[in-house]
């Protein structure tokens, strides 16, 4: 089964080409983040260690090289991604704009045949 690692940067540019000149790329930043704490909590969701969470000198985004379609889709590991979010004392805006970058990334997965719900 493939991972998830190769769609993400490609969803991260498509996400660009609709901004605009002279846009400071906020949203971009935000979305890039959110991947990559997703891709963090469901690594440690799906049993992955923290070692492999880390990234130095790499590309953030290469914890969901370790994550299948599979997993992403299981309802108990999505339940238990949320566990550590919900403890992280994040702000409820945070935790929104994370939940539809989420949202907008599977969806995406979805239209590309990587993911099939």
């Amino acid at each position: 089964m493939s991972n998830l690692g190769v769609p993400a940067p490609d969803r991260l540019d498509i996400k660009k080409l609709g901004n605009r000149d002279g846009d400071p790329r906020n949203s971009d930043r935000g979305r890039r983040s959110d991947l990559v704490r997703w891709a963090g909590v469901f690594l440690l969701a799906t049993g992955g260690t923290p070692l492999e969470n880390s990234v130095v000198g790499g590309d953030p985004l290469l914890p969901w090289s370790h994550i299948t379609p599979g997993k992403l889709a299981d309802v108990q590991v999505l339940a238990a991604a949320l566990g550590p979010l919900a403890e992280d004392g994040l702000a409820v805006t945070s935790r929104k704009r994370m939940s539809a970058t989420l949202s907008g990334w599977c969806s995406w997965l979805t239209r590309r045949d990587h993911l099939a719900f």
